[in-house]
């Protein structure tokens, strides 16, 4: 685990610990109410003190995300620095939102394009770290992380990491994309068999979609 992401998960800590403790606290008023000489004020305090807390989240959720939108439009706009420059502010100030963790992968998806591999390879870790039960985000990061093996010249890991994404999420629109992906990657090894394999698999869990054709059509090419 990472140092940013142990602060995080400390500082997580703390937060969940004082709301805790705030609810225990008014539950504690309510009950004893006529033992405090201002015990319904006492109340609105400390409601009022989750509510700050609960606010100032939520604002913080919202300047990251308006913050992410900027960064991206820089990026569509080819200002790449920009793009980069506002990442790291949103990485840096908003740690913990899910705007932040995608500004990571925005940022490592950078890093990679320029060939810093192991600093994108560092960037995809914190964000996969940081992703929780976010499935787009774990995509991203792993997916990433997976690149980053096949560009320094492990494709045969890179292969096998595409496929137990797939395996963790199967049936799921992210899980026929690393199967492709893997497919790629059995190509450039010249494993004809795994390849089309792996292509039997879309073809198989995703006949009705799109992408199912798109590997029947790999297929039928061979």
């Amino acid at each position: 685990m990472s140092a940013e992401q142990a602060k995080l998960n400390k500082d997580e800590l703390k937060e969940d610990e004082f709301i805790e403790w705030v609810m225990r606290a008014a539950d504690y008023v309510r009950h004893h109410a006529q033992y405090f000489l201002a015990g319904a004020g006492a109340v609105v305090a400390i409601v009022l003190i989750v509510t700050y807390v609960s606010h100032s989240q939520e604002q913080a959720r919202e300047t990251a995300a308006g913050l992410l939108g900027d960064a991206l439009i820089a990026d569509d706009n080819g200002q790449q620095e920009q793009a980069a420059s506002v990442a790291q502010q949103l990485i840096d100030k908003y740690s913990g939102t899910p705007a932040a963790t995608q500004a990571l992968v925005l940022l490592a998806n950078k890093r990679f394009d320029q060939g810093n591999f192991a600093e994108a390879r560092t960037l995809y870790q914190k964000a996969l770290s940081a992703a929780g039960d976010n499935q787009i985000l774990r995509f991203g990061a792993r997916s990433g992380l997976a690149a980053c093996m096949d560009a320094e010249g492990n494709t045969q890991g890179a292969a096998a990491e595409y496929e137990k994404y797939a395996a963790d999420y199967p049936g799921t629109a992210e899980a026929a994309e690393s199967l492709l992906a893997a497919a790629r990657c059995y190509e450039r090894l010249g494993q004809t068999d795994a390849r089309k394999g792996v292509l039997r698999r879309v073809v198989h869990d995703f006949n009705e979609l799109p992408i199912g054709a798109q590997a029947r059509q790999l297929l039928d090419a061979e």
